[in-house]
């Protein structure tokens, strides 16, 4: 049976991926600071060479904590948090000019949205262009291209659907987002192994040619979470189409245990899920009043789609991508690393109306900057 290797199957943009080979990891205990212990009031992560251990305090509101070190062990300190600009786009929401970013929505804040160019406006770039609309190699702002129509890249289709076109063509076709089927053809497939344009956001390129393939699960079917010691114990189900099973990382957990976790799968519950949702954010008319270049970013999303849509998304985004780091932790770990996924998860669990076993309600302000500085990871 052939096995390809994934790495670090993570959401970034609508579910992107990297290859790699799979390798033995070292990962190391990581807990909260013991009783017996003393730290400076700036070390947050202390590095504790005898034990092989990470310890873990918590800052104070207004810093963070870097994320622990694997490769390289080291202390961390807390730093402060950022503040960052809203920097809105055009058709994003605003209550002031200074909400907008200056380069893309120079008109400013007018009737509560950021303003670009309008049609057959002068431009540069397609950030610059109002909803609906793209900058032409002409420099215009012009109207969005239509299902079935010829194009460059995906930000000239209409907002729910991408340019299908290999990396040599001049022109490729705009298809609908997750439209084309299991083991069927498109025109290309990256090395992430992963597109919108398929229904399972899978696919391979075998003798040659780009295909979807099927929704894959781990090959441990319910056994999730899986303790894994390298990727080649990350094992999917074998597509149906090309025969092939392939391989998802090993990841470093944040446990007491040293263990390491086992990514999910596109057809594994949680990620499933968190694909249904952004098919029916693809659906929806929200994603029409963004900016092409926006049309999965997290603040155009938040901006105009239903709240407990987003509190879904946001809910299966988290857990999915942090799927190894919310196994087995420690309280200190939850409230420092993952505190953002756990606010979310209370507001999921309110929605259904459920109180899950692990949920945590934790008080502390930290923020998730070892995760892009994001509650999305598609921002």
């Amino acid at each position: 049976m052939a096995v390809e290797q994934i790495q670090k199957l993570l959401i970034s943009l609508c579910l992107l991926a990297t290859i790699g080979l799979a390798t033995d990891i070292a990962c190391y205990p990581v807990e909260c600071k013991l009783s017996t212990q003393t730290f400076t009031s700036e070390t947050c992560a202390y590095w504790d060479k005898v034990s092989d251990t990470y310890y873990l305090q918590d800052c104070n509101s207004t810093s963070y904590c870097a994320f622990p070190e694997f490769e390289d062990p080291a202390n961390s300190t807390c730093s402060t948090t950022p503040v960052t600009a809203l920097n809105k786009y055009p058709g994003e929401k605003c209550t002031a000019d200074s909400d907008c970013d200056t380069t893309y929505a120079a008109g400013g804040c007018a009737s509560g949205v950021c303003v670009g160019v309008s049609s057959n406006g002068n431009c540069t770039q397609n950030g610059e262009c109002n909803p609906g609309l793209f900058c032409s190699s002409e420099g215009k702002c012009v109207s969005q291209l239509k299902v079935g129509s010829q194009c460059e890249n995906d930000y000239q289709c209409i907002n729910w659907a991408g340019c299908n076109i290999t990396s040599t063509a001049t022109y490729g076709t705009c298809v609908s987002y997750y439209s084309v089927s299991d083991n069927t053809r498109i025109a290309y497939c990256s090395d992430a192994m992963q597109t919108n344009l398929c229904a399972s956001t899978l696919c391979d390129t075998v003798n040659g040619e780009a295909v979807c393939l099927s929704s894959l699960k781990s090959s441990k079917g319910n056994l999730l979470p899986i303790i894994c010691q390298n990727s080649d114990e990350c094992e999917s189900t074998v597509d149906p189409g090309t025969g092939s099973s392939y391989t998802v990382d090993c990841t470093c957990g944040l446990n007491k245990h040293g263990y390491s976790f086992c990514g999910q799968w596109p057809g594994d519950p949680d990620y499933a899920n968190l694909i249904q949702m952004w098919k029916k954010w693809t659906l929806s008319a929200s994603i029409d009043k963004c900016n092409t270049v926006r049309r999965f970013k997290k603040v155009c999303v938040a901006d105009w789609w239903d709240s407990n849509d987003v509190t879904l998304l946001n809910y299966f985004n988290l857990k999915v991508n942090n799927w190894p780091y919310l196994q087995m932790n420690d309280e200190c770990v939850q409230d420092i690393f993952m505190s953002l996924y756990y606010e979310v998860k209370e507001a999921y669990n309110a929605i259904r109306n459920t109180t899950d076993p692990d949920e945590h309600h934790g008080s502390s302000s930290a923020i998730l900057l070892a995760f892009s500085l994001s509650f999305l990871a598609y921002a």
